[in-house]
């Protein structure tokens, strides 16, 4: 029976179904051109992380005053001693009252 009947080589096309030509020294004659054309794209990789220094730089300076700002806030803990208080406060001029001066 012919495979390509049953519906099997579905899959894979046409252009796979060969082996792609290989040089003397073993190397693919795709892989030896795009030799030559990698320098370029390591110049492009160079400016790319050059480019994302600097953003990782302006990141850290971001966070850094960021987290300057959130130092001045009080914790957790100073705010359930406010809400206590003011609640203490509260309860205080509810019971006896305003005070006279």
């Amino acid at each position: 029976m012919d495979r390509d009947l049953l519906g099997v080589n579905v899959v894979r096309p046409a252009r796979w179904q060969n082996a792609p030509s290989r040089t003397s020294d073993g190397v693919d004659g795709a892989a030896s051109d795009s030799a030559g054309r990698s320098e370029p794209r390591v110049d492009d990789i160079a400016l790319l992380l050059r480019r994302l220094e600097l953003a990782t730089t302006k990141l850290r300076d971001d966070t850094a005053e960021m987290k300057a700002k959130l130092s001045g806030l009080p914790n957790i803990w100073q705010l359930s001693g406010l809400v206590i208080a003011m609640i203490g406060l509260a309860f205080m001029l509810l019971r006896y009252g305003l005070p006279t001066l």
